[in-house]
């Protein structure tokens, strides 16, 4: 609505009116999109982290089909992106592994596969995962629609941040003697002069000013969702928001001991029984602990030097303090 038929509205009638009026400023992704995709994102993220921690995957071609390619001679999609969008969209998918790629089973493949399950639980042709009734997800998506929410405040603030609020004492009056007119054309004089640098005359009871945004309720707000995220996953906010813990005293060991709890869920959850299905690997996840690699160092050294153990017992406590991940042949 421009000045002068807000105006006009304003001072012809004193009979309060209800409009509809549009949203000023819109963010271009629409909110279903927005939470779809970051969702997804999130998920994928932590299956990429859970598999960087794993050991066992054998072959070449395997191992890239795990991942998306935008080498047009493979997939597009690796087999990482398709589980995080099951997850997402909450869909049972049959899976295939063909000459490097991973695929989404045809009606048939699915039909065949999902016999194979119901007669031995698995199948020589592919997997079948299901996400169905994947409650987190749902919990996820409410939270990413917060988001979207204080991301749409944000867009909002700084969109009236790029406007000018010319505020004239005594408006009313001056309406009310002179017109409509002149006040509207003051403020474009006013307007026009600001763009190009110069000076203006007010009375010292007008203002002219612009909205300040609000970033530091925008950033709690930010922050506290993303803390009920990390919450229902098991991961550091930081991992969510992608802010580094920050501090004197802070060593980011807190972070990722909370992030591997999350990883090795998601490796034990999905990941591993999904790869021993469709690859036949034998995967393990490992930990990237120090201090507890630093306790077993010390272990290590009394059980080398022990003269009541004998070499297999000695052999048998160094397997089981420190797990060695062996090649199937």
């Amino acid at each position: 609505m421009s000045a002068k038929s807000y105006f006009g509205t304003l001072f012809k009638s004193s009979e309060s009116t209800e409009i509809d009026l549009a949203r000023p400023f819109v963010i271009a992704m629409e909110k279903v999109n927005f939470c779809e995709i970051k969702t997804e994102l999130l998920f994928k993220k932590i299956l990429e982290s859970a598999y960087s921690r794993s050991e066992g995957a054998t072959g070449e071609n395997e191992i890239r089909s795990l991942f998306d390619s935008s080498e047009q001679s493979n997939a597009s999609k690796g087999l990482i992106s398709l589980v995080a969008n099951a997850m997402t969209h909450k869909k049972k998918e049959a899976l295939i592994y063909s000459v490097g790629v991973v695929k989404i089973a045809d009606m048939k493949e699915k039909e065949a596969i999902e016999k194979d399950y119901q007669e031995e639980s698995k199948s020589k042709s592919g997997v079948l995962i299901d996400f169905r009734n994947y409650k987190l997800r749902d919990l996820i998506f409410v939270y990413m629609s917060l988001i979207y929410d204080i991301m749409t405040s944000m867009n909002t603030q700084v969109g009236l941040a790029n406007a000018l609020q010319i505020k004239i004492n005594a408006l009313r009056g001056t309406v009310a003697v002179s017109g409509q007119e002149q006040p509207v054309e003051q403020a474009k004089k006013m307007n026009d002069a600001l763009k190009e640098g110069k000076s203006i005359l007010l009375d010292k009871n007008d203002v002219v000013e612009t909205i300040k945004i609000d970033s530091a309720s925008i950033k709690d707000a930010v922050e506290f969702v993303s803390s009920l995220i990390a919450g229902e996953l098991g991961v550091s906010v930081s991992f969510v928001n992608g802010v580094m813990t920050s501090g004197m005293s802070a060593t980011g060991e807190a972070d990722a001991n909370a992030n591997e709890y999350c990883f090795q869920n998601f490796f034990n959850e999905h990941l591993q029984p999904i790869c021993k299905g469709l690859y036949n690997w034998n995967l393990q996840f490992m930990t990237d602990d120090w201090r507890w690699f630093s306790a077993m160092a010390s272990n290590l050294l009394i059980v080398e030097n022990s003269s009541l153990l004998s070499p297999d017992q000695k052999q048998l406590f160094a397997n089981r303090l420190i797990p060695i991940k062996t090649a199937k042949k």
